[in-house]
This record gives C-alpha cells, structure tokens and sequence, in this order.
C-alpha cells in the first residue's frame, strides 16, 4: 500500500514541477476544456495526476476517477482509493494536494499552485515538510 504523507507529496509535487519543461510557471492545459488524472495516452495530465502515477497508483485506477465525468477532487480520490486498498494519506497531505489542484484548475501556474497549497495546509496543520 502507498502511504501519502505530508512531506511525501510535498517532495513528489516539487519534483514533478522539476520534470516539466516549464517548470514553475507551467499552465496545465486543461483536455478538451476538462480537468483529468489521465490523458488518452496513459500519462498523468495534472499536477496531482502525475504525482499519483509516480508515487505508484496505477494508471487505471485513475482512469476510474475520470469516469463517466471529470471533476473529481483530490479529496474524494484519495478516499476511493483508500477504500480500494491502493493507497492511505494523511488529512495534511489531503489538504496539501487539494490546495494544489484547487489552484491549478483555476489557471495557476505549478509554481503558485506549489505555494499557494504549502501555505494552506501550514495554516490548517501547522505542518513543516522539512
């Protein structure tokens, strides 16, 4: 079973942003006006999407999660995916990825998306990734 800790997402979202081309000011870009987990091709589309996939969540259970909709919170999918026996988290960590995706699916680049979820899960949480 994966566990999602606090400082495990907050490393594995820094090094997802490093991976991308862009960097911190990478735009996702939304498929087909929809927020997914998984483009068609099977690789993370989002943020939080591609962290999963790199943490260790199989590509098809995401693809669950973009199923019959697009839209489901971060929140919601870590619950399903805990219920599935895939993976458990902690609620920092839950709040951390949900502040994330939040700002990302509103059009902020990866780098303010970072931060903007660091400060929030440190105002709720009290939590240093360090």
């Amino acid at each position: 079973m994966i566990n999602i800790t606090f400082a495990h997402a907050v490393e594995g979202i820094r090094a997802v942003i490093a991976e991308q081309e862009d960097g911190e000011s990478y735009v996702y870009r939304k498929l087909d006006g929809k927020c997914v987990y998984v483009e068609p091709d099977g690789s993370g589309s989002c943020l939080v999407g591609r962290y999963l996939i790199k943490a260790g969540v199989p590509v098809e259970e995401l693809r669950k999660l973009d199923r019959p909709v697009s839209g489901t919170t971060i929140r919601t999918a870590l619950r399903r995916l805990e219920e599935r026996g895939v993976l458990d988290y902690t609620w920092a960590a839950a709040a951390y990825l949900a502040a994330a995706q939040s700002s990302q699916d509103i059009g902020a680049t990866w780098g303010d998306a970072q931060h903007r979820a660091l400060t929030c899960a440190q105002d709720q949480y009290g939590t240093n990734p360090k």
